[in-house]
């Protein structure tokens, strides 16, 4: 059980990671989408607190 919820974590926490890598990435080459990158944190971040 402990272990299934540590993969869980580690899971979600590393796609997390390259989903925000993907995004810096994405600025770094096109820095008109700042504003599409705050409204998707926007869109996401209730969907962050659920999994909390």
């Amino acid at each position: 059980m402990v272990l299934q919820l540590f993969l869980l974590f580690s899971f979600y926490y590393l796609s997390l990671f390259f989903l925000l890598y993907f995004f810096y990435s994405v600025l770094i080459f096109f820095p008109p989408n700042l504003l599409a990158f705050s409204l998707t944190v926007a869109l996401y971040s209730p969907h962050l607190h659920v999994h909390f």
